[in-house]
């Protein structure tokens, strides 16, 4: 699924990329207060450790994403002002509908 949506945001340019699941980052977010927290002990691997974070409640069998965005336009582009970016939606909208397409 994630290979899908990488290839299909560079055809759109709408690119997206695979950030790894590293379980050696899960203890940034192990507690000994509670089970886990939902953010790490530093800044580092945030995207990541936000994604495990998430892992922990999503059953092994279960197909998922976590999609961690900036969705903004520091600079403007053609058709891309600056400003708030619908980052990842041309990419997840095609990628559904030829998931699903009926017919």
């Amino acid at each position: 699924m994630a290979r899908e949506l990488v290839d299909l945001g560079l055809e759109l340019g709408d690119p997206l990329w695979h950030l790894p699941l590293w379980r050696d980052y899960h203890g940034l977010i192990e507690s000994d207060v509670a089970d886990i927290v939902n953010t790490g002990r530093g800044a580092m691997a945030g995207a990541v450790t936000a994604a495990l974070f998430l892992a922990d409640f999503v059953p092994d069998e279960l197909p998922w994403l976590h999609i961690d965005l900036f969705a903004w336009n520091d600079s403007a582009r053609p058709g891309r002002p600056v400003g708030g970016e619908a980052q990842a939606l041309r990419t997840l909208l095609a990628w559904l509908e030829r998931r699903y397409r009926r017919g």
